[in-house]
């Protein structure tokens, strides 16, 4: 089985539809409205990301967060640089032997990680 999407509730929709589509490639195909009123951004290999508006403060155990591969340690160093440019809250980075990473809190809270374990083939 394969992972095909994600759903998060967000507050400010136009907010989190630039984030993912700026930094994750969730441009691959133009946002679509659903008749429930969720907004579907469509990525890289068919994975969908579904933004459902929600008016209500995230309370988000500290751990939760959910990552995308980087293709190598120069990768996560360009996007941390460009997200802490850009003025996004950079909450832990990492960068060791075997594990190259940066977390990030998205528009609505959501801690996403950008990460590259160069010693995996």
């Amino acid at each position: 089985m394969e992972l095909r999407h994600l759903a998060l509730a967000v507050r400010d929709e136009a907010a989190s539809c630039r984030f993912y589509q700026k930094y994750f490639g969730f441009d691959t195909a133009p946002p679509q409205r659903m008749d429930d009123g969720v907004l579907m951004l469509f990525g890289a290999d068919d994975f969908h990301l579904a933004l459902g508006p929600w008016e209500g403060e995230a309370m988000l155990p500290p751990f939760l967060h959910f990552g995308f591969r980087a293709t190598s340690p120069a990768a996560v160093h360009s996007f941390a640089e460009r997200i802490r440019r850009d003025g996004f809250e950079i909450v832990g980075q990492w960068h060791e032997p075997d594990y190259v990473s940066v977390k990030v809190r998205d528009p609505d809270g959501y801690v996403v990680e950008v990460a590259c374990d160069p010693t995996a083939s």
